[in-house]
């Protein structure tokens, strides 16, 4: 962490902090997480937060909860909660006025694995869609994402499927030809 924050401080790159584990229940409960390793506040190193709740069902304090994301939103820190079926829980937190808010569908729970359909989006809310998306499948996922979402902004997310076979490194081949591939898709 320390590394990365010192390589930001030169380059100033868009973060975001991916918070799972004990973190989102901590944040779920109102209590946003702190680091000792890193000097000033963890929250100051990243332009958003994405809470992956990964289909683990988890307990929520929304009063305390909203406190957080007052904070956040405060500070221009954009929001986005996992919505995999299990944990939707950014729907009534974004009902209580909190607009940094957004929520990214990805029924596989961050397995990179394609759903058998799209969700819609949820009405006036800005959605994402992850799960399975790579270079050779975009194509033909966006034109069906289209079709669920409409006219509605959105955006994609991948990960799993720029992978090398063996998990361990970001195939910079794959990312260029995913990005290549979703081009007329960018607005």
């Amino acid at each position: 962490m320390n590394e990365l924050i010192n390589f930001n401080s030169r380059t100033i790159l868009n973060l975001s902090g991916h918070i799972c584990g004990k973190w989102v229940k901590k944040t779920l409960l109102g209590e946003f997480p702190s680091l000792s390793l890193i000097h000033g506040n963890f929250a100051d190193y990243f332009h958003r937060f994405q809470f992956n709740t990964h289909a683990e069902l988890h307990k929520i304090d929304f009063d305390k909860l909203d406190n957080v994301l007052f904070d956040l939103s405060s500070d221009f820190k954009s929001v986005i909660f996992q919505l995999d079926g299990v944990n939707d829980i950014m729907v009534p937190c974004w009902k209580r006025k909190h607009r940094n808010i957004s929520g990214l569908f990805d029924l596989s729970h961050g397995a990179g694995i394609l759903p058998s359909e799209w969700p819609k989006p949820i009405p006036g809310m800005y959605c994402g869609y992850a799960g399975g998306l790579s270079p050779d499948n975009v194509v033909e996922q966006m034109e069906k994402i289209l079709i669920v979402n409409g006219e509605n902004d959105m955006w994609i997310d991948a990960e799993t499927q720029l992978r090398s076979p063996d998990d361990r490194v970001f195939d910079l081949d794959k990312v260029v030809q995913f990005l290549e591939n979703s081009k007329p898709y960018v607005v």
